[in-house]
């Protein structure tokens, strides 16, 4: 779906499609697929995705939010089963509400990527290396094995 919808807002000759580091995404036939559409992949760091996905952090969130309030208003009146065409009505709703050009915009601003702010970003990024260490009856029955 990326390439046919992004490519009249290509302005180079290639496009850049950013994804989580999900294992999915890399299979031969993706990888052919974007060298023949010029497509350059950036992909984030595993465990990092939901901090620099500018939609995650503004706007589903926002999404989950809105279609919430407007569920809460049908269980307050009295409907409490919902089918698949009300389920459709509420998400397109929400969804008309909240995916707007500003909402866009402030998801990519507040994920510290439009205007890119690095050390907001990698301030969010933390890394804890963990050192095994043996307990001295552990390390001498290993080490007088030896």
């Amino acid at each position: 779906m990326f390439e046919p919808y992004s490519r009249c807002y290509t302005t180079g000759a290639k496009q850049l499609l950013i994804l989580d580091g999900h294992s999915s995404h890399l299979t031969a036939e993706f990888d052919t697929f974007c060298k023949k559409n010029a497509i350059v992949c950036l992909c984030m760091p595993v465990y990092a995705s939901h901090l620099l996905q500018s939609l995650d952090v503004g706007v589903f969130g926002l999404l989950k939010h809105v279609y919430r309030k407007l569920l809460e208003k049908r269980i307050i009146a009295g409907n409490n089963y919902i089918n698949k065409k009300d389920f459709l009505s509420l998400y397109s709703s929400a969804h008309t509400k909240v995916f707007t050009p500003d909402n866009i915009c402030k998801g990519f601003a507040g994920a510290g990527l439009k205007p890119l702010n690095k050390e907001w970003v990698l301030a969010k990024i933390t890394f804890q290396l963990y050192i095994l260490t043996l307990s001295a009856s552990v390390e001498s029955l290993i080490f007088s094995a030896f």
